[in-house]
């Protein structure tokens, strides 16, 4: 009497296991959705650039005032000072808003592409051939 061992193969499982499989399947799923979300992510980043931009460009302005400030020798020479210093501050609002406003109409275009109608499923039915439309009763 010979007694015959059988072995079970089990599926492969990764190291760590089952749960390895609903990580992976749960990852998918942000990567997909961020992938989807990267243009609206990219536009607001731009937004967010141009605000940084304007911001460092006003604070250097008024970090150089006091120097220039120092330097000037007359009342006339402070006000020359005030005046293009006022100038160039609505020239950069100016010019940054329009900057901003121009990314923040590309990430609403982004906004705009991404809500499309879902697909239906529409049963067509097919044009009659021509050899039974040239039919006639005899």
């Amino acid at each position: 009497m010979t007694t015959q061992t059988t072995t079970v193969q089990k599926p492969f499982e990764a190291a760590a296991g089952p749960w390895t499989n609903l990580s992976h399947t749960y990852c998918q799923q942000m990567d997909a959705a961020m992938k989807a979300a990267e243009p609206s992510m990219q536009a607001l980043a731009c937004v967010q650039a141009e605000w940084a931009q304007l911001a460092i460009a006003r604070t250097r302005a008024w970090a150089s005032l006091p120097g220039d400030i120092s330097r000037c020798k007359s009342p006339a020479d402070l006000a020359m000072l005030q005046f293009n210093f006022w100038q160039t501050c609505g020239r950069a609002y100016a010019q940054g808003w329009q900057r901003i406003l121009h990314a923040s109409s590309a990430c609403a275009m982004q906004g705009a592409h991404v809500a499309e109608p879902p697909r239906r499923d529409v049963l067509s039915v097919s044009e009659p051939h021509s050899e039974t439309r040239n039919r006639q009763a005899a």
